[in-house]
């Protein structure tokens, strides 16, 4: 992989009702998976408003997304969220 070329790592959103993608990124190089992950879940949800969506906007992520910035976004949107955080070994 070439570190200065936008390539397979990408974060998408799709829309709730019909499988509309509301937003996408692609990240330079080796990212980590939460990179840019706060924006888009920020633009996400004004995108979705915009479409004319009123009822309770969900986020749903998995732990890599389970951070403070990621959080803050979906509460400043005003939607909801369900992350997963990780889980360690006992």
């Amino acid at each position: 992989m070439w570190p200065y070329v936008r390539s397979s790592n990408a974060l998408t959103a799709i829309g709730p009702v019909a499988p509309v993608i509301v937003a996408t990124r692609l990240r330079k190089g080796s990212a980590n998976s939460a990179r840019g992950a706060a924006r888009l879940v920020a633009d996400s949800i004004k995108t979705t408003r915009a479409c004319g969506a009123t009822g309770t906007i969900v986020l749903r992520a998995d732990s890599a997304y389970c951070g403070a910035q990621v959080i803050a976004a979906a509460r400043r949107g005003g939607a909801h969220f369900s992350i997963m955080p990780a889980r360690t070994a006992l």
